[in-house]
């Protein structure tokens, strides 16, 4: 039988960039450190249901739960140094629940709400607005209406925004890893001030900068 349940899909923005600077055993470790600071996120009803590779599928029967879940997991990232930023997208429908795994088009949006979403941004749909509206201490921002392929209706949806007492730590350009700034090595181009895990990124991005400092201004970190 079907019933109703808020889904959260995350994952590790810039995973596949920090895979190619510091290799798969780096990036491994970063899974096994992410697992963690999920189980560690988990708040009330909510519980982990599948992992595969960096992306996580968490479940609860109360979608407050599963917002303030989402909230933990990217403050527990961003305190994190040298890490990766989450990003998420977060639905609520009906899903059917068979041997401990879940089907329904609910679970499918909320994985395609969390695609589109950037490094340290958590997004959600209307439908979690209206389970989750009366929380006073949760804002969100509305991002209007979004098409998905295959749906036949568009998507309103909404950014969760971040605590603003939270500063967001600065990401490396190279390899995409939160770095706080009083622990980093640094380097001003054009202006600006780039901040890195290690020597090895600072090396790469003085050798070509063009290549990483382009990338690095499409970065946001729960605006």
């Amino acid at each position: 039988m079907e019933r109703k349940l808020a889904i959260l899909v995350a994952d590790l923005a810039g995973y596949t960039a920090l895979t190619e600077a510091h290799g798969s055993f780096s990036a491994a470790q970063i899974v096994d450190k992410y697992l963690q600071i999920v189980n560690n996120s988990l708040t009330g009803s909510s519980r982990l249901v599948e992992r595969v590779g960096d992306e996580v599928v968490i479940i609860a029967e109360i979608a407050r739960d599963l917002v303030e879940t989402a909230l933990r997991l990217r403050q527990l990232a961003n305190e994190e140094n040298n890490f990766l930023a989450i990003h998420a997208g977060i639905h609520i429908g009906d899903l059917l629940e068979r041997n401990g795994s879940f089907f329904g088009t609910a679970i499918n949006l909320a994985s395609r709400i969390a695609s589109i979403s950037k490094g340290g941004q958590i997004l959600c749909s209307a439908s979690i607005i209206k389970e989750v509206a009366e929380a006073s201490n949760i804002e969100f921002t509305c991002l209007g209406e979004v098409s998905f392929k295959n749906l036949r209706t568009k998507i309103e949806l909404f950014e969760i925004k971040a605590e603003p007492h939270l500063l967001p730590p600065h990401i490396d350009p190279v390899c995409r890893m939160l770095v706080l700034p009083n622990q980093a090595i640094h380097c001003q181009h054009e202006g600006k001030m780039y901040y890195f895990c290690s020597g090895e990124c600072q090396t790469l991005f003085v050798s070509s900068p063009k290549d990483f400092a382009s990338a690095h201004e499409d970065e946001t970190i729960g605006s």
